[in-house]
């Protein structure tokens, strides 16, 4: 039986010494969020690179563990439309070099549900940007992953 482990559980930190103790606690599989998981590697927007993905899938191979799913947590429901571009260009960068990284899976929640905005605005808002999002993935023959999160448009399998 393989498990799996959200890699910055063990906090923020080097991406080798991640790596390292991911395997040595016996995970299979992570789910690797860039920002919240590496101290030493850059996860801007512009900075992923087939190179940087294959680094990063030959690192965790060395220690037995494999990136499952690429976590890529933006609000895809911001109210401000630049802020929002830039997480939707985040999360297609993201969607480009995923197979890079030996997952075809790229994760994220839905963004914060805001009471005070109007709630077929922000449904809207999802639609749009997981609409783009799809229409990208299919390009590169990967996923978007929707995880319902507390106190996110989807909260449950019910939203």
């Amino acid at each position: 039986m393989s498990f799996g482990i959200l890699a910055h559980t063990f906090g923020q930190r080097p991406h080798q010494e991640l790596a390292q103790i991911i395997g040595e606690h016996g995970f299979s599989y992570v789910q690797l969020a860039l920002a919240k998981a590496f101290s030493d590697m850059p996860s801007q927007n512009g900075r992923l690179s087939p190179g940087y993905g294959r680094r990063i899938a030959q690192t965790f191979g060395q220690h037995g563990v494999r990136v499952a799913v690429l976590g890529c947590y933006v609000d895809l429901t911001h109210p401000d439309p630049v802020q929002r571009r830039w997480a939707v260009d985040r999360f297609k960068e993201h969607l480009r070099y995923a197979r890079d990284f030996g997952t075809s899976h790229v994760a994220t929640e839905t963004g914060h549900f805001a009471p005070d905005r109007d709630d077929e605005e922000g449904w809207a808002l999802l639609r749009e940007s997981i609409q783009e999002l799809v229409a990208e993935a299919e390009r590169f023959g990967v996923f978007v992953t929707i995880e319902a999160a507390l106190g996110h448009r989807i909260r449950s399998v019910e939203d």
